[in-house]
């Protein structure tokens, strides 16, 4: 990747995959939303990036390799946020940590024989931050320590909140499925705690729509004022 710029911390694409009515799983976790050619892409987009980054509900409920195998190209380094370490040692990831680089950023309150564990699997352990991961200390750490400066951000939604809430997204590419699942307790693409007004939310600046086999891919650069968006809003509706 020629033309590397330094930066403190690596430049972050939020990459997901969701339903027409904004599901990125169903109530029961049947993910698989993506249509074959969005698929391909991803591995595509893999290869292009320093780093793959889920958090640990994504590795518990997928058992993800995070790897190259639609397309050729490089692995990159697989990264997990996991604050108490609960990665599985029988998990793709950690039986294959001795092939492909794979860090696994924990918090002070991973037990030490967890930490252990998976040190003597092949797999980096890294504590940052107490009760939870701290996500910039994280990726700041894998700037200066690895050299990462892109990263690909897979999931899951409440990872992604931690990383929209402390501004360390730069663009979002959003994959639009056929289909509406419905269901109050199935995820979306960003859970947490939320913002609790318009204002207070990540605006974004829509960079290019494309038709890609039956999906819909929206790009969307992070930037701009969210607070505009709600006057747009009521300046319509004083008006209606």
């Amino acid at each position: 990747m020629g033309g590397r710029v330094h930066r403190e911390r690596p430049f972050v694409l939020y990459n997901v995959a969701v339903t027409a009515d904004g599901k990125v799983a169903t109530v029961d976790g049947d993910s698989r939303v993506s249509g074959r050619e969005d698929l391909v892409e991803v591995h595509r987009l893999r290869a292009e990036f320093d780093a793959v980054a889920v958090g640990v509900n994504t590795v518990l409920a997928d058992d993800p390799m995070l790897n190259v195998r639609l397309v050729d190209g490089e692995d990159p380094i697989r990264v997990v946020f996991d604050s108490r370490c609960r990665t599985p040692a029988d998990s793709r990831l950690v039986k294959t940590a001795g092939s492909i680089p794979t860090v696994i950023y924990c918090s002070d309150v991973a037990p030490e024989d967890r930490v252990r564990e998976l040190e003597e699997a092949g797999v980096d352990v890294h504590r940052v931050g107490e009760e939870r991961v701290d996500v910039a200390a994280a990726l700041r750490h894998l700037a200066r320590e690895y050299g990462v400066e892109r990263l690909l951000l897979e999931g899951g939604p409440t990872l992604a909140w931690s990383f929209f809430k402390e501004g360390l997204v730069d663009e979002v590419r959003m994959a639009i499925a056929p289909v509406m699942v419905g269901g109050s307790e199935a995820p979306t693409a960003l859970e947490g705690e939320g913002f609790s007004e318009v204002v207070d939310g990540v605006a974004l600046e829509l960079t290019s729509v494309e038709k890609l086999g039956r999906d819909v891919i929206l790009r969307f650069k992070v930037g701009g004022d969210a607070g505009s968006l709600a006057e747009e809003h009521e300046s319509a509706r004083s008006r209606g």
